[in-house]
């Protein structure tokens, strides 16, 4: 996954578990690069993963498969606590041995399925980088050759080069996205290294160079397919240097800080990290460092939890980072977050809300979806939470009034829309349309709240990775969060643009009345 990979033995982790989140399954994969990995798997609680791919694939001088020693009682263990393992498949940044591989897929997919069913592998991973546009079309007929071949219970992910600016040559251009999607289960976008070894100083992965990467891919592919890497490691530049942009684990940093006189800043901007250190004699990944002052670009929680935001904002597959061991307990924190059940989401049950429900009911401010049916679970319509204000409020709903908006004429919640309406706590949209139908988010909600609750000015704002300060929703999400009305994640995010369920109101509604 990088352009200074040597061939050292390494793994990589891939974890696959259902987050309640998202509503279906969910991906977050994990790679583990040297004998620290190693280390790293034996300390990190394993609750959470599904699946483990370890790098025991890979590409000998004739384009044949080489395998590496397998540990068949790692093998045994994962299979014991039902993690699946997926084998890891690259050819390390060679170009040579990656274009003969392609050429002799007819040789080595047999050898590939062969040693997946002989060791009962649960699939694989695929990373062949440093090709170029020459070699799109055969990258795709070896993913399809091998899907072909392998059952079709076995996974396959491809790892693919980020490309926010749609590029068509090069490296980037040896990706077909929406080719490499028919064929593969998952594509694994390596949504970093925008500055990099060589090249100019700068962000490992901004936020702007992150979401852009995620928008071109979407364009190409179905977001339930896409998995979205970010780094656990960072990068620095000596001052007054021409060369630099070289790897480090931000562990390392962490250990600088500790040593060293530093100067650090969260860059608002890009999301990032970056530390200015005045370094005197020291070693990083076999490189020594001379004395001067050196600029290192990293994650930290806030960063990871900006990267996490849009994985759900965009609803992906999933999400990935290179790679364990190298992150510090921060970022690990972090991103394990990901991994965590949210039932208060989308939850298959609803017991955490049984007594808002019944609140509720007995208040008239909802009902079932029908006779004996709350229907918990299910997303509310704008027009239902507008019901349910004008009742909250006790509002007298019109006789007969000309219509405000022109989708409401015959819509069964047209009186409470027009009441709600006139008291001014929610507006429609400009084309002079309510949109009645359409499931209503947490901002809007906060919106529409906002005015009938008393701000907390003494309290201090609260954080929320997703929610820019510059938000049309701001002060009324804080408002909300200040009032306990609504609340954020434990991951850090509020996920404004998430629709609500019929659950989440219930308890919404229930704390309005407390807040009276």
């Amino acid at each position: 996954m990088k352009k200074y990979l040597t061939l050292i033995v390494f793994v990589a982790l891939v974890v696959f578990t259902k987050l309640s989140t998202f509503g279906q399954d969910s991906v977050s994969l994990v790679y583990l690069y040297g004998n620290e990995s190693f280390l790293a798997l034996k300390q990190r609680d394993l609750s959470a993963i599904n699946t483990v791919a370890p790098s025991y694939f890979d590409i000998d001088e004739q384009g044949n498969l080489m395998v590496n020693l397998i540990d068949k009682v790692l093998v045994k263990e994962l299979h014991t606590k039902q993690i699946k393992i997926t084998p890891f498949f690259s050819n390390h940044w060679d170009r040579e041995r990656g274009r003969l591989a392609l050429k002799n897929s007819s040789l080595l997919i047999p050898s590939l399925v062969n040693v997946i069913e002989q060791y009962d592998f649960d699939g694989i991973n695929i990373d062949i980088e440093n090709l170029n546009e020459e070699d799109r079309e055969n990258y795709v007929s070896f993913v399809k050759a091998l899907r072909q071949a392998l059952p079709k219970e076995k996974t396959i992910s491809v790892a693919v080069a980020a490309n926010p600016r749609g590029i068509h040559t090069g490296w980037q251009g040896s990706y077909d996205y929406s080719q490499l999607a028919k064929y593969a289960d998952y594509l694994v976008l390596m949504a970093y290294d925008e500055h990099y070894e060589g090249g100019e100083e700068g962000a490992v992965s901004s936020i702007s160079f992150f979401e852009k990467s995620i928008q071109y891919a979407l364009k190409q592919m179905d977001g339930n397919k896409l998995i979205v890497g970010v780094p656990f490691y960072g990068r620095y530049w000596k001052e007054n240097e021409l060369n630099g942009g070289y790897g480090v684990t931000t562990q390392k940093i962490a250990e600088l800080k500790q040593k060293y006189f530093f100067d650090e800043k969260y860059d608002e901007q890009t999301k990032s990290m970056i530390a200015s250190i005045k370094i005197e004699n020291e070693w990083i990944n076999g490189k020594k460092l001379s004395l001067g002052n050196y600029t290192f670009y990293y994650e930290n929680k806030e960063s990871m939890l900006a990267k996490i935001a849009m994985v759900k904002k965009y609803h992906l597959g999933g999400i990935a980072a290179w790679s364990l061991g190298q992150e510090t307990k921060e970022i690990w924190t972090a991103f394990c977050s990901y991994l965590s059940k949210m039932t208060s989401l989308n939850g298959e049950e609803a017991e955490w809300a049984d007594e808002a429900i019944e609140f509720v009911k007995k208040k008239g401010w909802m009902q079932g979806r029908s006779v004996d049916q709350f229907m918990p679970n299910e997303k509310i319509t704008r027009a239902e939470f507008v019901t349910v204000i004008a009742r909250y409020l006790s509002l007298e709903l019109p006789f007969d009034e000309e219509d405000s908006y022109a989708d409401i004429q015959n819509h069964w919640a047209k009186k409470s829309i027009i009441a709600v309406s006139k008291t001014g706590i929610i507006n429609g949209y400009g084309d002079s349309l309510f949109k009645p139908d359409q499931f209503i988010t947490r901002e809007e909600i906060a919106k529409i709240l906002d005015t009938l609750i008393i701000p907390k000015k003494s309290q201090s704002d609260i954080f929320y990775c997703d929610v820019e300060k510059s938000s049309w929703a701001y002060s009324a999400i804080q408002n909300m969060s200040k009032n306990g009305i609504l609340k954020g994640y434990e991951d850090g995010t509020f996920c404004p643009k998430q629709e609500i369920t019929r659950a989440e109101v219930a308890v919404i509604m229930q704390r309005m009345d407390q807040n009276r």
